[in-house]
């Protein structure tokens, strides 16, 4: 890679950079100014969009900021001089993957074993809800709060839910 296309990538990397780090900035003034007083008169259907809205600009910003980590990265790894070095291999990384993905740190054969995919998959262990029957459990419990107008058994509805949840 020659010294040209670098700069041409760390302008990039520096553009992007600045525009994630405004956009991170607007999302969290817009998650804590939501323009409501009171949310007592509110339709719950409102409240339900809003905590969308909500949600949506969180799972963004958490995005933008794991992006912007990459960016980060790869300009550190650019300072230190091994910008176009595999981290796995040391071999040295096709420009064109370079230029294509910029934030890439690994050659197109270890690309598999990249770390965010790595982490990707181990933050998706965790509880397992096996939700075939969810109707049958749903209509058991019926309208009304009171145990004993139920039909079925009276089991300990924590119990009913708990047997149907595996732990992986």
């Amino acid at each position: 890679m020659n010294s040209e296309q670098l700069q041409t990538i760390k302008q990039t990397l520096l553009e992007e950079q600045d525009t994630l780090i405004e956009q991170i900035k607007k999302h969290k003034a817009e998650v804590f100014d939501d323009g409501e007083l009171s949310h007592y008169d509110n339709h719950p259907g409102d409240e339900g969009s809003a905590l969308y809205d909500e949600t949506l600009r969180r799972t963004l910003t958490e995005q933008e900021i794991r992006h912007l980590g990459d960016i980060r990265h790869a300009l550190e790894r650019m300072n230190e001089g091994v910008y176009h070095l595999c981290e796995v291999c040391g071999k040295e990384i096709n420009p064109d993957r370079l230029e294509a993905l910029p934030t890439t740190s690994t050659c197109i054969d270890h690309a598999e074993h990249g770390l965010d995919r790595k982490l990707y998959h181990e933050s998706k262990e965790g509880l397992v809800i096996d939700d075939v029957g969810a109707l049958e459990q749903l209509q058991a419990f019926g309208s009304s709060d009171q145990i004993g107008d139920q039909d079925g058994d009276n089991e300990d509805p924590i119990e009913k839910i708990s047997s149907h949840t595996k732990h992986v």
